[in-house]
């Protein structure tokens, strides 16, 4: 059983926060947003995020060890010294990657694949992934992304 935690970025100083994700009411919102997005890490300690930054930990971590988290960027080095960078998300409940840069891939590695193998439904070995960055503090990394699949 995987663990089920989340990190966002705080609204108020943009440091990282790991956690319990809520949603609250708010109703006395004088920036006119309904609901407030809080990343709980140890109770009763909660903080606001920027709820474009939230991600869900995949359950994954690199071959360095660090966590994988929804918004990660990875060099992906299957193919040995071929380096091929992917944002991961999560699609329909699955968690994958897609490629940042599709024009640079074969054309049946352009799409967004899932971590686990279709054929023989086993995980994606870490030992090929290397957490570089991810989406909201490295956006040079993004270059021209039209989509992520």
């Amino acid at each position: 059983m995987r663990e089920i935690i989340f990190r966002g970025k705080r609204s108020d100083t943009g440091d990282w926060v790991k956690g319990f994700y809520i949603q609250k009411p708010n109703p006395f919102s004088e920036d006119g947003k309904p609901i407030r997005h809080c990343i709980i890490d140890l109770p009763p300690f909660g903080y606001d995020v920027d709820p474009e930054t939230v991600g869900q930990f995949t359950g994954l971590c690199d071959k360095n060890g660090n966590r994988i988290f929804e918004g990660d960027v990875l060099d992906l080095s299957i193919l040995g010294p071929d380096h091929s960078l992917n944002a991961v998300s999560i699609e329909h409940g699955a968690v994958g990657f897609f490629p940042l840069h599709p024009e640079e891939e074969a054309e049946e590695d352009r799409r967004w694949r899932s971590f686990w193998i279709d054929d023989e439904q086993e995980l994606w070995d870490s030992k090929y992934f290397t957490v570089i960055g991810n989406i909201h503090d490295n956006p040079e990394l993004l270059g021209e992304v039209s989509g992520n699949g």
